[in-house]
């Protein structure tokens, strides 16, 4: 008699549900200075920060921002899924040009190099027709230097600056700028880690003599936060966020600084530049698409030849409008009390303009574009 004997194979499948994956990545399309970022990234729950390269930054998911000067900028989108607390980065560099009639061709770059031990960069000149002009460039560790000399690093400290060429007429006058994002030491993967000093910052508040910055540190955990400003107080926090009063001076090109010291007795320091903005001439609004859910409005009619109207679903006290054109100029502004702004055509001429309404605490609640025909 023949047994036969039979095996039974369990097989168990382990499927590893991802959660929290975080893809970054942005198109841009650009008039000019004026750039309109796309956001393409896939991550739930976002928190956005972009970095503009030019001493500037914006928590919009679709920002529309007008760059200073003709430069070359590292635009860094770091996103972070505030649930599941993954994060990722996208950076690219963003190439503008300022439309000017002035003879001047302005641009630079940097080489970073290091001699007898000491680590520097230095800001090279490719500017055209500027020959007769006196060049000055910023950077994070030394302001006003001639252009031509070395402008010294910490060997371990990373910086993400901004260097600025200035370029004068023989009466010293300004009459170009350039702009070259750059950085040292600076890992960008570092961001959220335990021991991160990355920080975001944009602007809040301003008036005509001062500047009010908000600066969140991107690592929450830390348990001490030391800021430093050039020029300001420090502040000694156990909180990630601090709120910074800069006066306007004639040079907007500040550096601040974070040391963070984590749980475990971790130390990291970051330097990044931070430049203050003239409301009405730079400008970073939100796409049409980022308002708040809750508040809902409308343009009527949109394109226009003679009138429009912008209509909110509530009513604001003393809410403010500022309407833009390309160029980033403010060229009406109302104060109105009621959930409707009439807008007559006057002597607006025909073109694209950006319209931006915020409330009494300075709050965007509205913005997009009118199209006068």
């Amino acid at each position: 008699m023949t047994r036969v004997c039979y095996v039974l194979l369990t097989l168990t499948i382990w499927t590893k549900i991802v959660q929290g994956q975080c893809n970054v990545l942005f198109s841009f399309s650009a008039y000019f200075q004026e750039v309109a970022f796309l956001n393409q990234s896939n991550v739930s729950n976002a928190h956005y920060f972009w970095n503009f390269g030019d001493g500037t930054g914006s928590n919009y998911k679709n920002p529309i921002h007008k760059f200073p000067e003709t430069g070359t900028y590292l635009v860094s989108l770091y996103a972070k899924d505030t649930i599941s607390n993954c994060s990722n980065y996208y950076e690219y560099w963003v190439n503008t040009t300022k439309f000017s009639l002035d003879p001047c061709k302005s641009e630079i770059t940097d080489s970073l190099f290091i001699s007898s031990g000491d680590h520097f960069v230095k800001v090279i000149d490719k500017s055209l027709n500027c020959n007769s002009y006196i060049k000055f460039a910023d950077g994070a560790t030394a302001l006003n230097s001639q252009i031509s000399d070395r402008i010294g690093l910490h060997p371990t400290i990373p910086f993400r600056m901004v260097l600025r060429a200035r370029y004068y007429d023989n009466l010293f006058v300004l009459k170009r700028l350039a702009y070259k994002s750059s950085f040292h030491n600076y890992i960008n993967n570092k961001h959220f880690t335990p021991c991160s000093a990355n920080f975001e910052f944009i602007t809040v508040s301003q008036d005509t003599a001062n500047q009010r910055i908000l600066f969140k540190a991107m690592n929450p955990n830390a348990s001490n936060y030391f800021w430093h400003v050039d020029g300001l107080p420090s502040i000694n926090s156990s909180a990630d966020t601090v709120s910074v009063v800069f006066p306007k001076k004639p040079v907007d090109l500040w550096y601040a600084s974070l040391v963070t010291t984590g749980l475990s007795g971790c130390r990291d320091t970051l330097y990044q530049n931070i430049r203050l903005q003239d409301s009405a001439s730079i400008y970073t609004v939100e796409n049409i698409n980022e308002l708040d859910k809750d508040i809902s409005f409308k343009v009527y009619p949109n394109p226009f030849v003679e009138q429009t109207a912008i209509e909110l679903s509530i009513i604001y006290s003393n809410a403010t409008l500022s309407i833009y054109d390309n160029l980033g100029n403010i060229v009406r502004e109302t104060i109105e009390t009621n959930n409707k702004f009439v807008i007559n055509r006057n002597k607006l001429v025909s073109g694209i303009y950006f319209f931006i309404l915020k409330d009494n605490q300075n709050k965007i609640i509205a913005s997009g574009k009118l199209f006068a025909q």
